[in-house]
């Protein structure tokens, strides 16, 4: 992988982090667009990246909002939940 593509891949792997943070401390993805001065499809793109590169859905959509799915909640230090 060469430089430029790494620095893509960081800036879009932040992009995602952020978008997917502020729609998770707002519960709705325009209001989150606002925060994050980007438009809704843009960021409703990022989210979806994010959740194709994980492989889950990290949101359950609603009419009204957007809630964490149990993939969704952030854990303590970025681990795993290691409780089981």
């Amino acid at each position: 992988m060469d430089t430029i593509n790494v620095v893509y891949d960081s800036r879009m792997l932040l992009a995602q982090l952020e978008a997917f943070s502020e729609v998770a401390r707002l519960g709705n993805v325009s209001r989150a667009a606002d925060t994050l001065s980007v438009t809704q499809p843009a960021l409703t793109a990022r989210l979806q990246g994010l959740e194709r590169e994980l492989g889950v859905e990290l949101f359950v959509r609603a009419p009204r909002g957007m809630t964490l799915t149990h993939a969704g909640p952030a854990r303590p230090h970025g681990g795993a939940d290691r409780s089981h």
